[in-house]
Order: C-alpha cells, then sequence, then structure tokens
C-alpha cells in the first residue's frame, strides 16, 4: 500500500463488516485499513464503468433498512449586535 497515506476519519461500521475485514486482515497479515482501501478502491474503479452503480446499491440498502431521510439543520440568524452593527430597537423604545 501507499506508505504516504493520506488523513482518515472516523467512521462507524456493524459489526459484521468489522469481522468480515478482520478475517481477510488476518488472513493476508495486514491492517484492517489495507484491507478497507483495497474494497472501496474496487468499488470506485467499478463505478467508473457505471457512474449509477453507488446510487444502486444505496437505494436498495435505504428500501432493505427503511431508512429516513435527515432533516435539514438550519443555524439561527444572528441578532444584530453579534454582526457588529446596531441592535435593533424594541418598539416600545421608539
Amino acid at each position: 500500500m501507499n506508505p504516504k497515506r493520506k488523513t482518515t476519519k472516523v467512521v462507524r461500521v456493524s459489526e459484521e463488516l468489522l469481522d468480515a475485514v478482520a478475517d481477510i486482515a488476518a488472513k493476508y497479515s495486514v491492517a484492517k485499513r489495507d484491507v478497507i482501501d483495497a474494497l472501496l478502491e474496487d468499488f470506485l474503479w467499478k463505478d467508473k464503468k457505471d457512474p449509477n452503480l453507488k446510487y444502486r446499491i444505496f437505494q436498495g440498502f435505504a428500501s432493505r433498512y427503511n431508512l429516513r431521510k435527515k432533516k435539514p439543520v438550519t443555524k439561527p440568524k444572528p441578532d444584530d449586535g453579534e454582526r457588529g452593527g446596531i441592535a435593533s430597537v424594541p418598539e416600545w423604545m421608539k
């Protein structure tokens, strides 16, 4: 594998998936990360041939597990004082 690895993120996976990755890693005496990199690289290589593959796979997964869409995160609007301007004056003070 590439000795200069890119930065990583923590990803949660099921125990079943982790066990499968651990079996492959143990058989070939490599790190679990290398196994995951190989599997994802193979998937991305196949995706180049069929750009809609990732969407079909996810749609099948979502229908099997009845996934719900997450609600969009909305940020509250900052007060006028937070923007560095003059704070709005209440009606009773005008």
